[in-house]
């Protein structure tokens, strides 16, 4: 027993007595994936150090390995990133809630209104996605109430844009630390932390061995990926601004360096700070540079009586029972709606994946720059939330260009307010300027228990000169003029999903522009339609123009409880076509009917940049109408949708194919090429027929009708991703006529998807 006791206080003496080891990892943007390959060659030789200091991309790393993550997790952490969202101003698709959708990502520029005042946008980077990744992967540590009392304690270094003085985290939240410490100038926004604004700690300190001195640690492991002093001059722009900034903690770089003990230097000659699509090759290059000191590790591994390579358990996230949630910093979003589009409420409990949602349903108002969140643990696995809220401003205008072959070209503007005729509504009022004109206000305000519904009014007006084919070959142009009145009832508490209620009415004035598709007698056709339209849709979609992964799908039913026809003639028409005239005002307007449609796209990964995509569309009308009565057309063929109802498919041009009844089945391949070029083709099944009345549906007549009426259309699109907009071009024919259509589009406009 006293053996026993003396080997437990010898281990004791030399465990207190070795030298502590401090870790330094320097700033450098994607360079700083090579870190993640240096503290596997450490864990290899059983090197763990005492103590952690990091900057910007080192912080990343350092904040993850000191709460207790290995190297192998943070490699698959970094990994699963898509640093191309990430270290942008954009957000997917699927993020936005379904209110908002139609107007996302929509325009070239989009510019903030203040004090009736038209600002410049900062052009920075708001980071959101880079916050809600920093926050998911930190979660556990708000376990904790100091970096001291991390698995291994940690400093993270930011720069005080006020006083150009570099500032040290040791305590508060982790997110809000790394945040500040990787908040590069003239990229990222600066962080407001309490009185301070703080910008990237690389400005001032981007090898930060002092800090781990002050620490206690005696001997320092250091490794830098950033500038070194012996690198060639800057050539660009982006790298002159760089190197001023970078010039006080440049100006001390050499001392820092000769204050390591085991200084470690990977080869990044081939890599710059954006290098992130690189980042396995990176990593490797960290690998290789910490093999080459394996002699000093294993000289060090010595000094330090270590005997076995680390093992490090898989970090336990946990989950934590609301106590209270607080909002901050809202003026134009009542606390009522921010938590009712959070979801979770005192009493519940959630993780972090749940917590990642209901931010992002918050976000997803479109009302915000940034959204994050800090937990205060209060008691065990019980916690309050803060929710801190970055609004956008009360008003923005925007504007983009926009061409195609079917429409022309034209100049979008577009005017979006908040609480401009209402708490909590948005207002939209936008027009194109073209030869086919266009004007549109769209209003919603949300409203109901929880705000979980708004009530929609919405203004469209158009005059479109609409092309009119047979078999592929221009026949003429029917120039439609259109106003068209909803209002409606629809859900908002959903990123995916939608239900609506309304009702619609629409006035719609159709002529020949050569009078060749209708006799020259006739001058006009006037219609009057009213229904009640019920909606289901369902975007699960990551981008509107270039999905890559989700789901699109529509149930629309329409209930026509009015329908009526004016037909304008000369005042010296014959007689017999007066009568003919009278004839379809009188007896071939419809009585009530329903109209359904149903459709669905779906994105199915392969690989990692080969999607299959399946896709589906059918519609009914049904009724006791005369056979021959004018109910409304659905639109089938080419690839643009103007409106939600609208059906792309190969082998037709737009709007070739308008009929009351029809089926479309088919399947596409789409190629990812330098993630930005995006190359469709397949083909799909068309099939369609007149409308029939009910009484009739069972009549053999409508089988061979829609028999007759059925082609096989096949083609290719290619679209390019471009900073103004989605530049597309297509062909496609079918089986029945041969004739190849050709479509090409560049820009945005005000069409449901470009």
């Amino acid at each position: 027993m006293l053996l026993f006791f003396q080997i437990v206080l010898t281990h004791v003496s030399l465990a207190q007595d070795r030298p502590k080891v401090g870790l330094v990892l320097s700033g450098g943007g994607a360079k700083g994936i090579a870190h993640i390959g240096v503290l596997k060659a450490l864990e290899e030789s059983g090197i763990r150090p005492d103590y952690i200091a990091g900057t910007s991309m080192g912080a990343i790393v350092g904040g993850l390995y000191a709460i207790g993550y290995s190297a192998d997790e943070i490699e698959k952490m970094i990994g699963d990133v898509d640093w191309g969202l990430v270290l942008s101003n954009q957000v997917p698709l699927n993020y936005i809630s379904f209110e908002e959708k139609e107007y996302f990502n929509r325009f070239m520029l989009e510019f903030p209104v203040e004090d009736l005042s038209v600002k410049l946008p900062s052009g920075l980077i708001e980071g959101q996605m880079l916050s809600e990744m920093i926050q998911h992967y930190c979660w556990p540590s708000y376990n904790y109430n100091h970096f001291d009392e991390f698995p291994i304690p940690f400093r993270c270094v930011a720069t005080d844009v006020k006083t150009g003085l570099p500032v040290v985290f040791e305590d508060g939240p982790l997110p809000l630390a790394l945040r500040s410490s990787m908040a590069l100038p003239s990229a990222f926004t600066a962080v407001a932390v309490d009185s301070t604004l703080l910008v990237d700690g690389g400005v001032t300190n981007n090898f930060p061995v002092d800090i781990v001195e002050e620490m206690g640690a005696e001997i320092i492991i250091g490794v830098n990926v950033s500038t070194t002093l012996e690198e060639e001059l800057p050539s660009s722009i982006a790298d002159i601004l760089m190197s001023l900034a970078m010039i006080p903690s440049t100006a001390k770089l050499k001392e820092q360096i000769e204050r390591c003990d085991i200084y470690i230097e990977p080869d990044m000659s081939l890599y710059s700070t954006g290098s992130f699509s690189k980042g396995g090759e990176i990593l490797e290059m960290g690998l290789l540079a910490g093999h080459a000191h394996k002699e000093q590790f294993n000289a060090l591994k010595k000094q330090l009586g270590v005997e076995k390579p680390i093992s490090i358990k898989a970090l336990e996230v946990k989950s934590y029972r609301i106590d209270e949630l607080t909002v901050e910093n809202n003026e134009l979003f009542s606390e009522e709606l921010i938590k009712s589009k959070l979801g979770y409420e005192p009493g519940d409990t959630l993780n972090r994946e749940e917590l990642d949602e209901g931010i992002r349903r918050v976000y997803g108002i479109n009302g915000f720059n940034k959204v994050t969140y800090n937990l205060n643990l209060d008691a065990e696995n019980a916690c309050d939330i803060e929710l801190e809220l970055d609004e956008k401003p009360k008003s923005r205008i925007a504007t983009s260009l926009h061409v195609d072959n079917v429409f022309a070209a034209g100049l979008v503007l577009n005017f979006q307010s908040r609480d401009l005729l209402g708490k909590e509504s948005r207002t939209i009022i936008a027009a194109d300027i073209s030869k086919n004109p266009r004007f549109r206000t769209d209003y919603y305000k949300y409203f109901g228990i929880k705000k979980s519904l708004a009530l929609n009014f919405r203004y469209d007006f158009f005059n479109e000169q609409l092309p009119v084919y047979d078999n592929g070959e221009l026949q003429d142009v029917r120039q439609d003029r259109a106003h068209i009145l909803s209002a409606r009832v629809l859900t908002t508490q959903s990123l995916n999903q939608s239900f609506s209620l309304g009702f619609n009415t629409e006035f719609r004035r159709t002529r020949s522009k050569y009078d060749i598709a209708s006799r020259e007698e006739i001058e006009r056709i006037d219609e009057r339609l009213s229904y009640i339209e019920f909606s289901y849709l369902r975007n699960r979609l990551d981008n509107r123009n270039f999905p890559t992964h989700g789901v699109d799908a529509l149930a629309l039913v329409r209930f026509y409880v009015n329908s009526s026809f004016e037909v304008t003639v000369p005042d010296d028409a014959d007689e017999i076509f007066q009568e003919a005239v009278n004839f379809i005002e009188d007896e071939l307007a419809p009585e009530p009917y329903l109209s359904i449609l149903l459709r669905g796209t779906w994105f199915v990964p392969l690989t990692n940049k080969t999607q299959l995509v399946p896709y589906a569309a059918l519609a009914s009308s049904l009724g006791n109408s005369r056979e021959l009565s004018f109910v409304d057309d659905w639109y089938v063929g080419g690839y643009q949708q103007v409106t939600i109802d609208d059906n792309p498919a190969y082998g037709l041009n737009y709007a070739e194919l308008q009929t009351p009844n029809f089926a479309v089945g088919g399947l596409r391949i789409q190629h990812v090429l330098f993630n930005k070029l995006f190359v469709n083709y397949g083909a799909n099944y068309i099939t369609s027929h007149d409308y029939v009345p009910l009484e009739q549906a069972s009549d053999a007549y409508a089988l061979r009708e829609l028999e007759e009426n059925s082609l096989l259309g096949y083609g290719i699109d290619v679209s390019l991703k471009s900073p103004l907009g989605p530049i597309s071009a297509g062909m496609s024919s079918n089986t029945e006529d041969g004739s190849f259509r050709y479509f090409f589009s560049f820009g945005f406009s005000m069409n449901y998807s470009d």
